[in-house]
């Protein structure tokens, strides 16, 4: 798999090869001081890897970090179909665990009809819905999410028997 991972606060990415993206992440992220965050997992092996290395040479900061350019930001929203972080099957068994998209999904609505709504691109959206699938949502982006589509967030807490 190749993936594109931005550092938080930073306007740099790495992309890499790696067959186990989670260790990955994790082995990066020990060294970095800044958070980590996977932006694109496409399916492909060094050779592919390496020809995406040559066509954003012009943007490479050192090793495999590169600015975080209008290029490659191009290039991850042309591979969005190509993403496998999360595969439609398994989104598909989990929607109603998944309340973003369940609401998205119920209402028929697609990625690029809420994030006209939201003012932001089809791949944000899918982002936000899987933040809250990983529990790193804010309770503030789950409530403007809502919002956007007509839904009130209720917060509350229940007493575990």
């Amino acid at each position: 798999m190749i993936y594109f991972i931005r550092q938080e606060y930073d306007s740099l990415v790495k992309i890499g090869h790696t067959h186990d993206i989670k260790h990955r992440l994790s082995a990066l992220q020990v060294s970095n001081g800044h958070k980590l965050e996977v932006i694109l997992l496409i399916r492909g092996m060094f050779k592919e890897e390496q020809e995406i290395h040559d066509l954003f040479s012009d943007d490479k900061f050192r090793g495999e970090w590169y600015y975080f350019s209008d290029d490659i930001k191009n290039y991850i929203k042309s591979q969005y179909d190509n993403d496998i972080r999360l595969p439609e099957k398994l989104y598909s068994e989990m929607d109603e665990a998944i309340q973003t998209r369940f609401i998205r999904k119920s209402a028929k609505l697609t990625l690029r009809d809420v994030g006209l709504r939201l003012g932001m691109t089809p791949q944000s959206v899918r982002e936000i819905e899987m933040r809250e699938l990983m529990g790193n949502i804010t309770i503030k982006g789950l409530n403007k999410y809502g919002k956007a589509l007509g839904y009130r967030l209720v917060y509350k807490f229940a007493k575990v028997p």
